[in-house]
């Protein structure tokens, strides 16, 4: 007969993994409130909440928030992400590589606590990142 009890070192293996887990939450959410801060964004808070903080990196990466369900398709995921953290990177006057650099394993843990502290004031959206309509809508005034 298996004995179904746990033995000391998975429960002190999973305690771990659990404050581990805790742990890079927190590192990840207060750069992410912390970038939200320099940019202005109007609620910085949302960083804390999980899955709606995929919309708020979005909204800084001056895209559209509902670009974040592009996140849920497998492969597209990858690209998107690289995507959004250049744009915040770019936004915030460091180069565009790093942020695209926080698609790498355990590399992430540390280059968003990077970007939060050195990041500097807010650039202003290029045109490239502009609808047609705004565009169009700036030639004719």
């Amino acid at each position: 007969m298996e004995s179904t009890q746990l033995a000391p070192v998975d429960v002190f293996a999973g305690a771990i993994q659990v404050l581990l887990s805790f742990g890079v939450w927190i590192i990840f959410s207060l750069s992410a409130h912390v970038i939200g801060n320099k940019l202005q964004h109007p609620a910085p808070w949302l960083a804390w909440i999980p899955i709606v903080n995929l919309f708020y990196f979005m909204d800084l990466a001056g895209r559209s928030p509902w670009m974040a369900l592009l996140l849920f398709v497998p492969i597209v995921n990858i690209f998107m992400y690289a995507v959004m953290f250049g744009d915040i990177a770019d936004r915030l006057n460091m180069p565009t590589w790093l942020g695209w650099a926080m698609v790498l394993p355990v590399a992430n843990v540390f280059i968003l606590p990077y970007l939060a502290a050195s990041g500097t004031s807010l650039r202003r959206p290029s045109a490239r990142r502009n609808s047609a309509f705004e565009r169009a809508s700036a030639r004719t005034s």
